[in-house]
């Protein structure tokens, strides 16, 4: 890995049941693994990690021209996902697409030799379509870096068969003040 920041993620386990060949996209295979790597590294005991473990990464894509990248995962969803509706709760939709949209910024970051390691200070939601347990979403997130170098992220939830908009995020991302 030529970025130094993320150097690390080359002394981490592969994750269990896990092959690059299962995800499409021009990210090369060690981009793939470098990423997953990092993806499940930080799922054991966090906030909704009983959810985020069984996300199942299908793309990585980078557009080196524009300075984006894509991160596209699904899942489907469970009763613990859902509200007493009976419909995907909007708390556990924000927390996919925070994951999703982190993780292309750390993608494009990973590429474009930046240290993607950022944190949300804000983000806009907008939820339309109520997926329901047992229906499989997608989470397709993807990162740009703006003019000032500042770099930014959007990301739609939409059921996989359908591809109903459950809901649509923009995400405003900062650099940390203290060390990670």
């Amino acid at each position: 890995m030529s970025n130094s920041a993320f150097a690390f993620l080359d002394s981490l386990p592969s994750p269990p049941n896990f092959n690059v060949a299962d995800i499409k996209g021009n990210a090369s295979d060690e981009e793939k693994l470098s990423a997953a790597k990092g993806f499940f590294h930080y799922f054991p005991g966090v906030f909704g990690s009983d959810i985020l473990k069984r996300l199942r990464v299908t793309t990585m894509n980078f557009d080196e021209g524009k300075r984006e990248c894509e991160f596209i995962s699904e899942i489907q969803i469970s009763s613990n996902m859902c509200n007493f509706m009976g419909v995907l709760h909007g708390a556990c939709s924000t927390l996919l697409a925070d994951v999703g949209m982190s993780m292309a910024v750390i993608m494009l970051g990973m590429k474009l030799g930046f240290d993607g390691r950022v944190l949300t200070r804000d983000m806009k939601t907008n939820f339309s379509y109520p997926g329901l347990a047992d229906e499989t979403i997608e989470v397709i997130a993807s990162s740009g870096i703006l003019k000032n170098g500042v770099p930014t992220a959007r990301c739609e939830i939409r059921n996989k068969n359908s591809a109903k908009i459950c809901m649509t995020a923009i995400q405003s991302l900062g650099r940390p003040t203290t060390k990670l």
